[in-house]
């Protein structure tokens, strides 16, 4: 066998492969809790994180967002990028004191079951952090890469 047709045989088994592998969208549990959570959704894609866990990404009001929900159709959060301007001053506030809004990369609004987290992605050019503020300007969380 020839080198470009063992590479196109190799291609091809490999995304056959991968074709028959890949999780199914997702239970009907899942599907039926995504639609009566957010009916006006459009183009869902399901991502199975886990064996427990589903990730939908979809437009709303012309606004990108992902939700995640377990396996038994229970809604854990959804997640969006919002602006600078759309972010709480308490939160600003508190964020300032420590970090320059230059190196913010971006900013998620994660609403989860007990209210709503604010998630700045920064760099001080060396290493990126992620800070969680809670809707007072509390910082309730901090991750280094």
């Amino acid at each position: 066998m020839g080198v470009l047709k063992k590479i196109k045989y190799i291609m091809t088994s490999q995304s056959s492969r991968s074709i028959r592998n890949r999780p199914k969208l997702s239970s009907p549990t899942v599907l039926n809790a995504f639609k009566l959570k957010y009916p006006s959704a459009s183009t869902p894609q399901w991502h199975q994180i886990d064996v427990f866990r589903w990730e939908v990404n979809f437009i709303l009001r012309n606004k990108w967002y992902s939700a995640l929900f377990d396996s038994h159709g229970n809604w854990l959060e959804t997640m969006t990028l919002i602006s600078l301007e759309a972010i709480p001053k308490n939160v600003l506030k508190v964020f300032e004191k420590s970090f320059t809004i230059s190196g913010i990369k971006n900013i998620r609004q994660i609403q989860i079951t007990n209210g709503t987290i604010y998630e700045i992605k920064w760099t001080n050019g060396v290493f990126i952090w992620k800070l969680l503020y809670d809707i007072s300007g509390k910082m309730v969380g901090k991750i280094i890469t």
